[in-house]
């Protein structure tokens, strides 16, 4: 409908221009198809039609996760295109607090291609509800959270930051004729000393990425096994503990609290701290019953290298892989950019800026995520939530798209 009375406007237009030298009327035309194409730049997200490229699996996600009770459904009606997601949402007895119900593509811990949305200027969701129930949501998106950006004290020599979800980066170096890379949670590259514009004071953030799951060999003392993913350490490292034992892997930063040894991999008998930060498990010592010396914390140990274990009374260099395990990504830290809409029961579009979307984690606001229009070229899931209310919802979603300026 925007498109459409934008090009009406531009061509009413040129009937003021007909008495008008040639030149004139150019010019009207030229003007009238920028606009025009500057009116059609929206992209499309998500459809219900089967049409290529806008169609995802949707699931829905509840709050049973959590320990709550609400329930939701959803399915598509071929009939009329439409998206149906209807459920109710309900107290959590623990908390005696609303509950949540969301709808999500491609669904729980998982990551999607979409399209890349730079230069949009916020979402547009068309979709109503039926009358007698919860009209408050959120439209939601999350990003695979690398950050590109130019930033004081970083070269323009430099070369490639690879991250976890194999996007690369050109990066320059930290200032230090090539001693090290702006590259951040990622793997760097080889420096050359070339100066480059394209790379000059770029760093890039990678997001982080943790298994769920690691399944550890080459231990003594029992100690190979399913290790699960417990949480994360102060220092945002991951820590697992050994599925049916009392062994804990973990980072620590400072495995005695003197700043005497350097940072490790350790693999110990007693569980980390989530506040700590060094010492993590409070023993004043380096050892455990094995370590692995490594500044690199992101995602996990590494998945094959040499560790010190201690193998009956004696310690002895032994070399140790690590696989992850089929389970997707827990939860972490991985932050959530939200909008809220109010619908009513007439289907219509729903239009929020980049600028009204906050970064909210299990619920909570956060401020450490990156700002949501660097992120742009790689939204990795969609959805919509309920806000915060108890009751029931019948929820009819026609498309998702997102505006060009």
């Amino acid at each position: 409908q925007v498109v459409s009375v934008g090009i009406l406007e531009h061509l009413a237009s040129f009937a003021r221009l007909r008495t008008h030298p040639p030149q004139m009327l150019a010019f009207g035309i030229l003007a009238a198809v920028l606009t025009a194409k500057s009116a059609l730049a929206a992209v499309p997200i998500a459809t219900f039609d089967s049409a290529q490229g806008t169609t995802w699996p949707w699931e829905p996600v509840n709050d049973p996760v959590m320990g709550g009770q609400s329930e939701s459904t959803f399915q598509v009606d071929s009939s009329t295109n439409l998206g149906v997601w209807k459920g109710e949402v309900k107290i959590v007895p623990f908390l005696q607090k609303p509950g949540f119900s969301n709808l999500q593509a491609p669904g729980r811990h998982k990551k999607d291609n979409f399209p890349d949305l730079t230069g949009t200027n916020g979402l547009v969701a068309r979709m109503k509800v039926e009358d007698g129930g919860l009209t408050n949501f959120k439209m939601m998106l999350m990003t695979k959270g690398n950050k590109h950006e130019r930033v004081g004290g970083v070269g323009a020599y430099g070369g490639w930051c690879k991250c976890p979800d194999g996007r690369r980066y050109q990066v320059g170096d930290n200032g230090d004729s090539c001693a090290s890379l702006a590259c951040i949670n990622g793997v760097p590259g080889d420096c050359e000393r070339i100066g480059r514009e394209n790379r000059s004071g770029m760093r890039a953030t990678c997001a982080r990425q943790v298994q769920s799951r690691l399944v550890m060999s080459g231990t003594c003392n029992g100690n190979d096994g399913v290790y699960e993913y417990g949480g994360l350490t102060a220092s945002t490292a991951p820590w697992f503990k050994k599925v049916g034992g009392s062994i804990w892997i973990y980072h620590d930063p400072d495995c005695d609290g003197t700043g005497t040894f350097s940072q490790r991999w350790v693999l110990a008998r007693n569980p980390p701290s989530a506040t700590a930060v060094k010492d993590l498990d409070g023993d004043r010592d380096c050892k455990g019953v094995g370590y692995y010396k490594s500044t690199n914390f992101i995602g996990g140990p590494p998945t094959s290298a040499t560790w010190n274990l201690e193998c009956n009374s004696l310690w002895k260099a032994t070399r140790v892989s690590i696989e992850a395990q089929a389970g997707g990504t827990p939860e972490g830290k991985e932050g959530v950019y939200e909008a809220d809409i109010t619908l009513t029961s007439k289907m219509e579009d729903h239009f929020r800026p980049w600028s009204a979307f906050s970064c909210t984690w299990r619920g909570q606001p956060v401020s450490w995520c990156p700002e949501l229009t660097t992120q742009l070229a790689q939204v990795g899931s969609v959805g919509f939530g309920t806000a915060g209310s108890v009751g029931k919802f019948d929820v009819k979603i026609e498309a998702l798209s997102a505006p060009g300026n």
